[in-house]
């Protein structure tokens, strides 16, 4: 089931699921917001049930009917500690390839450093370091946070933007099995290293997506609210 309304100049839609699937297992609900007056778009991603936030992900935005994504740009968090260490997604990441901006809203990725699923991070030895601990950002996705230096993110949190052409139509996210990875928690607390990364159970995005109304629509629309106003007035 979803819903849409609009607002101003953006369409938003929800996919409408069920709480117990939260209390279930750990799930990803991915859903886009598509902004008419700039023809851009937002792609968010919010992280429900028993975990500590966002590990690594990658979606794929598409657009149907008329609408095709023609850019893409990673928007996911990160910033620069006291130190100079990248805290978050960093963009700089090794190996190559573990973060991109996508090509026209196709496979925009990203990873925390230090985190991998199934095991220990290539750069992390088998033992725990706090230090390295300390470079990802936990909660991502369930929580908003701010950094020392005020670098700021949402709930649910914004993994990417870009812009979109034609008029009448969907854009939607989506990914494929695996592609949501998810911190654990330890002994139920905050996440450590190394490892102790799950794949997400769920990812909701079947109803994550947008229409744009014909524009014939919006003027019956318009008419329509004209001509009420006008009637009560009279009244």
């Amino acid at each position: 089931m979803k819903t849409g309304f609009l607002v101003g100049a953006s369409v938003i839609c929800f996919v409408a699921f069920s709480p117990a699937l939260a209390d279930v297992a750990p799930a990803v609900h991915l859903s886009v917001a598509i902004h008419t007056s700039t023809h851009t778009w937002d792609a968010y991603a919010t992280v429900l049930g028993n975990c500590n936030g966002l590990a690594s992900w990658s979606l794929t935005v598409e657009g149907t009917e008329q609408l095709a994504v023609t850019s893409s740009l990673n928007m996911a968090p990160y910033y620069t500690a006291a130190d100079g260490q990248i805290v978050g997604y960093n963009p700089a990441d090794t190996p190559v390839g573990m973060y991109s901006n996508g090509t026209n809203g196709y496979d925009i990725h990203a990873r925390q450093r230090y985190t991998i699923y199934a095991g220990p991070a290539p750069d992390y030895s088998s033992a725990n370091d706090p230090a390295k601990d300390a470079l990802v950002i936990q909660n991502v996705g369930q929580q908003a946070g701010t950094s020392w230096n005020g670098v700021n993110w949402d709930a649910p949190v914004l993994l990417a933007s870009g812009a979109y052409s034609g008029e009448v139509g969907q854009l939607w996210a989506h990914t494929g099995p695996g592609q949501f990875n998810l911190l654990k928690k330890v002994n139920g607390g905050p996440w450590v290293g190394p490892g102790n990364v799950m794949m997400s159970d769920f990812v909701i995005y079947d109803g994550s997506s947008v229409y744009v109304p014909e524009p014939l629509t919006l003027t019956l629309l318009g008419i329509g609210s004209t001509l009420l106003i006008a009637r009560r007035r009279g009244r």
